[in-house]
Parts: structure tokens; sequence; C-alpha cells
């Protein structure tokens, strides 16, 4: 497994793409708008086209904090269990803010700081600056999973969409938290990496987010009722048992009419 302080080199963006990728929202310019690109390309975009060599105050001041957090925590190796979502990079797709597309980046998923390491042309890893990304779509157990910045609270944090009409966005939280060695004198617990999985309901765009289970109890009340019945109905049609994520995933997306 890799060592924490093995994960330290901070992509930083070079002043031509700086000016393309605002943070939160997308910028003209460089024709490269909407353009696709991939990584082993160099094409417009493309990681290669990022400058690890000279960083804007803005980008150094940001891997300074990165490098001194990590220096505060254990290194993976010594704690059990793994803190990624994939513990090999995979190939999947980067969409920049301004709707350039990157493919075929090869990523690894940190669920415990909850950063993306990309590997770039030169085979170096790199974290990503999320802000600059709306989008990261990856191959995983037979899926392609979505993450986005859906929650204003934590703009800068991925989340993995399972739904997402105009009115509704269900997604997912996969979260690793750290249970730190503990020695009773005798005995000594290893530390350890805990995955778990949270769920949440957000209306709008701009609307509120309600945590909620895998329960119709703690989802029907958030559908309004002129849709509710109709998707009940689309439920029984189909046979929806609603005992795991992807029938409600189902149920969501079901006929509202």
């Amino acid at each position: 497994m890799k060592s924490l302080l093995a994960l330290i080199p901070m992509l930083v963006l070079s002043l031509s793409i700086t000016a393309q990728c605002t943070p939160g929202g997308g910028g003209g310019g460089g024709g490269s708008t909407g353009g696709t690109s991939s990584l082993t390309s160099g094409g417009p975009g493309g990681i290669s086209n990022f400058s690890l060599g000279h960083t804007t105050n803005q980008f150094a001041s940001k891997a300074t904090g990165l490098n001194s957090l990590r220096s505060n925590l254990l290194s993976y190796e010594q704690v059990k269990g793994s803190p990624f979502l994939n513990d090999e990079a995979i190939e999947g797709v980067l969409v920049l803010n301004n709707g350039t597309v990157l493919e075929n980046v090869p990523m690894q998923m940190d669920l415990y700081t909850h950063e993306v390491i990309a590997t770039n042309d030169h085979g170096k890893e790199i974290l990503l600056d999320n802000r600059f990304y709306k989008e990261i779509r990856m191959p995983f157990e037979g899926k392609e999973l979505v993450f986005r910045r859906v929650n204003e609270k934590h703009p800068e944090k991925f989340y993995e969409v399972l739904y997402d009409d105009s009115g509704m966005t269900f997604f997912k939280e996969r979260d690793v938290t750290l249970k730190e060695s503990q020695s009773n004198g005798i005995v000594e617990q290893e530390a350890r990496f805990r995955k778990r999985t949270n769920y949440f309901i957000k209306h709008g765009v701009d609307g509120e987010i309600a945590k909620v289970r895998l329960k119709k109890k703690d989802i029907f009340p958030l559908i309004p009722d002129s849709e509710l019945i109709a998707m009940q109905a689309y439920a029984k049609r189909k046979g929806i048992k609603f005992k795991d994520e992807s029938d409600y995933v189902a149920f969501l997306g079901g006929d509202r009419e």
C-alpha cells in the first residue's frame, strides 16, 4: 500500500490553463471548451499540459497546507485496511469546469482524505485540485460511477450521484474513518480504516439536503404526493422490493405520471 508521503506531489495548473478553468465555473478561451482530450495524447487540457514545476502563489499555498497535513498523519502502511475506493488506478474521465473532457486518466479515489490521485504521462502520482473539476466518471465493479460536487456545504467534495433530474438528486457518500491504535497495557489494537456509506436526497439545484437511510419511511416523505402515488404504482408493476440501493434508484427513476 502506498505511504501518505508518497502521495504528496501536487497538481498545479499552468498559467494558460488556469485562465480557462477558474474554480466553480466555466471560462472560455483557447478553443478547448467542450473539447475532448486524452491524458496520453497531450491534447488540450490534458494533464501533460499542467505544470508541476512552476506554481502560482495560490497553488503554492495549497501545496504547503497539504504537506503540513500529511506530515501529521500516520503512514497508510501502518494502518490496517484500505482508504481507497480502488486499490489500483482505474482509467476514468475528468470533466473540467469549462466542459473540457479528459479521457483515459488513471485515477485512484482516497475516501479518507476525499482526494483524487491521478497518474500523469510520466507515471507520477499527483493530487487533483477538486475545485477545477465538475465531474468524474469511473468504471467500478461492473458499472460506471459518476461523481459530482453536489453539496454546497462541502463544495470541494465529490459525491457519487445515483439519480439526478431537474427536481431531485439522490447521492451517496463513500466515507472512510480512521480508528487510531489503542493499548490497555497488555494488548495493542492496530489502527484501522473503517468504511461507511451515507445517502442523501437534494431537491433542486440549491435545495435543502436531507440525509436518508434506504428505508421507505425516510425517502417517501421527501417525494411530492402528486408524484408518489404514480411512483408507488410503478414500483408495484415492476416488482421493486425496496431492499437495496438499486431498488431505490429504479424507484426514483420510474414513472411519475
